[in-house]
């Protein structure tokens, strides 16, 4: 649980470095954590419980639905422009 909890304080920091740097450079990014989350608090495991680190299908589809939500309403208003 030690390692666990290391590996995820570590991965915090390093998205707080990588979010400030894109900002500082005015690069848009989709935020996917809190969709990963909302699969958490309903107990589905968007990862699995390896040490492969990918998301699986539940976390991929997750991701999709947050970029679909992010990018969707940009990409409506510049088709009917």
């Amino acid at each position: 649980r030690l390692y666990f909890y290391a590996l995820v304080q570590s991965e915090k920091r390093m998205w707080e470095i990588v979010k400030k740097a894109l900002q500082a450079k005015n690069i848009a990014f989709v935020d996917t954590l809190p969709y990963l989350q909302k699969l958490i608090m309903k107990k589905v495991q968007p990862y699995p419980l390896s040490t492969d680190g990918h998301p699986n299908h539940f976390g991929h589809h997750a991701i999709a639905e947050c970029i679909h939500a992010e990018l969707y309403p940009t990409l409506s208003k510049q088709r009917s422009h």
